[in-house]
């Protein structure tokens, strides 16, 4: 008998199996990102014939080897526009995601002695620019938040 269970939050998530006279051959715990949620979304607009989500290229409006049609389409029905505003919005996730990973709360604890009661105000203040954190190593991220605290201490009255 399968049993599936969707979890719709990010907490630790503990689950007890009950000792029974059935024996168990298989046990599977899957996830999916948040970002891979995303990205199945994208891809359902594919289904509706938006292909580039909603920035079609110039040269599809070419009679010869384009498609005019489906520049139309994707520029202006409802279905580009949202596949636009998606694929933004995945991007600036994507970006996020991609600082967090680097820039968490754990990191910053490791590296500096810091109140649990500044490190969201520290957090958003010196949040790196995602450019920045795809060029840093880690010894340049550790160098960023060491020097990015005692901007901040001067801020605060750290003893």
């Amino acid at each position: 008998m399968d049993k599936k269970i969707s979890v719709s939050n990010l907490k630790d998530l503990v689950i007890y199996l009950r000792a029974s006279s059935t024996q168990l051959r298989e046990v599977k715990i899957t996830g999916q990102s948040r970002l891979q949620g995303l990205r199945d979304a994208q891809a359902d607009f594919k289904a509706k014939g938006i292909f580039t989500n909603g920035k079609p290229s110039i040269g599809m409006l070419s009679p010869l080897g384009g498609s005019p049609l489906t520049y139309l389409y994707e520029t202006f029905s409802q279905d580009g526009k949202r596949a636009k505003r998606l694929g933004q919005f995945i991007t600036r996730e994507s970006d996020y995601t991609e600082v967090a990973s680097r820039f968490n709360k754990e990191k910053i604890k490791l590296i500096v002695p810091i109140k649990d009661e500044d490190l969201e105000e520290f957090k958003s203040a010196y949040w790196p620019k995602n450019e920045d954190i795809r060029k840093w190593g880690d010894y340049d991220l550790h160098n960023y938040i060491k020097r990015s605290f005692e901007e901040f201490k001067k801020t605060k009255d750290y003893l």
